[in-house]
């Protein structure tokens, strides 16, 4: 790999915050590859033509690359533990949820909304997923299971407590990115519609995910990829 394209000033930056949130951390700062020679590319490059940048890769904003963390998964897994006290805080959570009761399955639903809703209709002319895809997962969930717990993760609350609202339902709020995400890894399976936070909270949780079925978004690739990843028609 010749050279690659970052941003410099956030060496620092990104590694701390991921100290803040994960132990042990044993990923190597961005900083390892200060070295290696800078260069700007008129084209976006992509994973499949890579011989047209003669070996360079570009970084993108919010670059994925699922073929690439696939087969690494459960390095990925090992890697990124949450600390201690954030684990501690996700159990306690989950366990208030579900009244203490033993032998719950926790289904994590997260529920993207706000920022989404004008990005989905000027990327794909489409709108925000409807109540129904969620309730038809938890659902199978319910028939499934014996004693079945979701824990709705989301930037707008208030849409999950009028819409998704059941008795084993229980809406999270008030909790940092990385609580919320810890919780979801917390879980048992996964119900998730779109966007980067969703997908890794599903990965990290492992068991049955469940994605809508939004054409080219980053869940859909995981899907192709993952055996215990479902997309719903």
């Amino acid at each position: 790999m010749q050279s690659q394209i970052f941003h410099s000033h956030r060496f620092g930056c990104l590694i701390q915050t991921l100290e803040k949130i994960f132990q042990n951390l044993t990923v190597p700062p961005l900083s390892c590859i200060a070295n290696c020679t800078l260069e700007t590319y008129p084209v976006e490059g992509k994973v499949d033509n890579l011989t047209l940048l003669d070996g360079n890769i570009l970084l993108q904003n919010y670059v994925q690359l699922p073929e690439y963390v696939v087969p690494l998964l459960n390095d990925v897994k090992q890697i990124f533990q949450f600390k201690e006290h954030i684990v501690k805080e996700s159990q306690r959570l989950l366990q208030k949820a579900s009244d203490g009761e033993k032998n719950v399955v926790y289904v994590g639903v997260h529920v993207r909304r706000t920022d989404y809703s004008e990005y989905l209709k000027r990327k794909y002319n489409a709108s925000l997923v409807k109540s129904e895809f969620f309730l038809k997962q938890m659902n199978y969930f319910r028939i499934k299971y014996k004693s079945v717990m979701f824990v709705v993760l989301s930037d707008e609350p208030k849409w999950c407590e009028d819409e998704l609202a059941d008795d084993d339902v229980v809406v999270m709020k008030n909790n940092s990115p990385e609580q919320d995400l810890a919780i979801m890894a917390a879980c048992n399976h996964s119900i998730i519609d779109y966007g980067t936070y969703g997908v890794w909270g599903a990965i990290l949780a492992g068991g049955d995910t469940f994605v809508y079925n939004l054409k080219w978004d980053l869940a859909i690739k995981m899907a192709s990829l993952l055996p215990d990843w479902h997309i719903v028609v």
